[in-house]
């Protein structure tokens, strides 16, 4: 093996580190030119072998990404890294899954206020408090380089919204970098993310691209409360609501904002199970009569879509030239629903030039076939859809659904 394909990552796992085995991490990190990459994960930290590492971390130079993940560290442990990452002039990509303990996040957080090199930071699966989320904020407002920041499945709960949004937005100060922000997995509930929403609709804008809030209680109101955001965040792109409380009315608002001036080129709603067949004609119905801008790709799956909410969007892609990805797996089409989106029922005189394929993925669960059968790539079609060019059904999970490439 080369020295360079030894040393340019080094992974520790299912071990206990002493300070002897810490100190070698130290020596690598400080006599390997190349080490970039540090992952440390289902270990047990010593607090002497803590302080090797954080001696090594203080020194590397090269070191661009440290992950740890379900590593267990005593809280003056984590003091003594938080102090090494307070001067680390290397590591752009922080991840600490599961492996935070309650009293560690606001320490780490204010020493990283003062690192200026950080551009992600993972602190998904950990318990993060409400008083812990305010030198959070501060470390995020005041970045200049800061883009990404996890804090999925985070145990942040309702209450916490408005400190939410002071981390996005507070006294006329709008976080300078951040583009790509996940809060799923957590329960806010409907207050708090109007909260976070109320922080998003003034001035001034954020950098937002990309906002994940799947799992996190929306309802209808919450869609509302963001819907109104939408035109204080020009740039934000991609939007994912996965698995909320999204009724029929709530997918009628959003599709009709989206349709709007809004920049979302990908909306990701899979498993709202209360949109429904009502909730796919309101998106038909607005596919139809104006077309999205900039809407390039749509996740309906797992919606609780009929044959009638599919027969409508499958109506709607005739004269919608943008759409180029529909996700309609897991849903409720018989065969009949299904049919609407091969063979002759789209004929050649509906169809538009599109740059790119637009992908189908639909539903054999609710078609009565057996596992056999729907495990069983379905014959080629060679008749176009929509951009659909010797299209064919493949299998993408056996015995449950099939998808269109």
């Amino acid at each position: 093996m080369s020295p360079r394909t030894a040393t340019c990552r080094c992974a520790e796992t299912l071990v206990d580190l002493d300070q002897t085995l810490c100190g070698c991490i130290r020596f690598s990190l400080a006599a390997f030119s190349n080490l970039t990459v540090l992952e440390l994960a289902e270990l047990n930290l010593e607090d002497e072998g803590v302080g090797e590492l954080a001696t090594g971390l203080f020194q590397a130079e090269v070191l661009r990404k440290l992950t740890m993940r379900e590593v267990c560290v005593s809280d003056s442990g984590w003091s003594a890294l938080g102090s090494a990452l307070r001067v680390n002039c290397s590591i752009t990509d922080l991840r600490l899954p599961h492996s935070m303990t309650p009293g560690s996040v606001g320490p780490l957080c204010n020493a990283l206020k003062h690192n200026r090199v950080l551009t992600s930071l993972d602190l998904s699966h950990n318990v993060i408090s409400h008083e812990c989320l305010r030198p959070l904020a501060e470390v995020v407002l005041g970045s200049p380089i800061l883009t990404t920041l996890c804090l999925s499945d985070a145990s942040l709960i309702a209450g916490c919204g408005g400190t939410l949004g002071e981390m996005l937005c507070f006294n006329g100060r709008a976080a300078a970098a951040l583009t790509r922000l996940d809060l799923s997995h957590n329960c806010l509930r409907s207050e708090s993310l109007g909260l976070l929403c109320a922080s998003l609709s003034s001035e001034p804008p954020t950098r937002l691209t990309s906002l994940d809030l799947s799992h996190t209680g929306m309802d209808d109101m919450a869609v509302a409360a963001l819907i109104a955001a939408f035109q204080f965040q020009p740039s934000l792109a991609i939007l994912t609501l996965k698995g909320n409380m999204m009724t029929a009315y709530g997918a009628e608002i959003l599709s009709g904002a989206v349709k709007g001036a809004t920049g979302i080129r990908e909306l990701r709603l899979g498993g709202n199970l209360l949109i429904g067949n009502a909730g796919a004609r309101n998106f038909a119905n607005n596919l139809t009569v104006g077309q999205t801008r900039h809407l390039t790709h749509l996740d309906l799956s797992d919606c609780q879509v009929g044959d009638q909410g599919g027969a409508g969007l499958a109506t709607a892609l005739r004269s919608n030239t943008t759409l180029r990805a529909l996700d309609l797996s897991r849903n409720q089409m018989t065969e009949a629903g299904r049919h609407h989106y091969r063979g002759k029922s789209m004929t050649k005189q509906y169809l538009k030039p599109l740059a790119l394929a637009v992908t189908l993925a639909l539903s054999l669960s609710a078609c009565g076939k057996s596992d056999e059968q729907a495990a069983a790539p379905a014959p080629a079609s060679t008749a176009p859809v929509n951009g659909f060019v010797n299209a064919k059904w493949v299998a993408a999970n056996p015995g449950q659904s099939l998808r269109r490439r």
